[in-house]
């Protein structure tokens, strides 16, 4: 018998969730900066933009090391905004609304 194979745009897609959720996680508690970053500079995500945005993530941390999704937020570049709203959702929005969706 024929054996039946996942789609692989429904496995990118899962794929891309997760790593929103890892991201957002990330913001929500930006400890995980200092206590994985070693690891979670070496994690390559699939979609480029969640990997740049990770890039920007450990380096505003490492600038302002704080507990603070607020101060992480306000921290982040420009050009972090467009990804930050699909982890995230509005900077202004302490809670991640997306993040708390997923």
């Amino acid at each position: 018998p024929a054996q039946t194979l996942r789609q692989p745009a429904a496995a990118d897609g899962e794929q891309i969730e997760l790593e929103r959720l890892v991201l957002g996680l990330l913001i929500r508690h930006p400890i995980l900066a200092d206590r994985l970053g070693e690891r979670l500079s070496g994690l390559r995500f699939r979609n480029a933009a969640h990997q740049a945005l990770a890039g920007m993530i450990l380096e505003a941390y490492a600038d302002m090391l704080s507990d603070s999704s607020e101060a992480l937020l306000a921290a982040m570049p420009a050009r972090a905004r467009m990804c930050l709203g699909e982890v995230w959702g509005e900077p202004g929005d302490a809670t991640g609304p997306r993040l708390r969706r997923r």
